[in-house]
């Protein structure tokens, strides 16, 4: 939110609107995820992810912000939910323990190098477009390749 003069307390908001959007959200997600496809449900909330980051990368008003914001929760809450039961139902029983490590292990370095990573690039082109803008494309090439490596195959 560099350069739009937004106070702690606005920025606060923002953030608090988006975790309560996930935190309300998983349950009714997690009911989804038990009723269709897992794979479709994290794809669409990878697209939901990367739309909201594009969005936001050209949004300047804070209604428009807080909006884009929630949506991104809500994405990040469809894709989450999905994905653990999504390597639950692939994983072997006697490793799903090392397998929900390691999934939480990624989504730990994400959630941690992540928004470093774009704070830099950020910084580095005084921009918000170019942060966000490659944020949203990496999750948009990244639900297509796990389109293309998921959906075309029998699980």
């Amino acid at each position: 939110l560099i350069g739009f003069n937004f106070s702690a307390g606005t920025i606060g908001l923002i953030f608090s609107l988006q975790i309560i959007s996930i935190a309300l959200s998983k349950p009714l997600f997690g009911r989804l995820a038990d009723r269709i496809d897992k794979r479709w449900q994290i794809i669409g909330g990878i697209i939901v992810v990367g739309g909201s980051l594009l969005a936001l990368a050209t949004s300047s008003h804070l209604a428009s912000i807080s909006l884009f914001s929630v949506l991104f929760g809500l994405g990040l809450s469809l894709a989450t939910v999905a994905t653990s039961t999504y390597v639950a139902d692939v994983t072997r029983k006697e490793n799903l323990g090392s397998a929900l490590g390691a999934l939480n292990s990624i989504r730990d370095s994400g959630q941690s190098f992540g928004p470093l990573l774009v704070g830099v690039i950020i910084t580095t082109y005084s921009s918000t477009l170019v942060g966000f803008s490659l944020a949203g494309a990496l999750c948009l090439v990244s639900a297509l390749y796990f389109l293309l490596a998921n959906i075309f195959k029998r699980v």
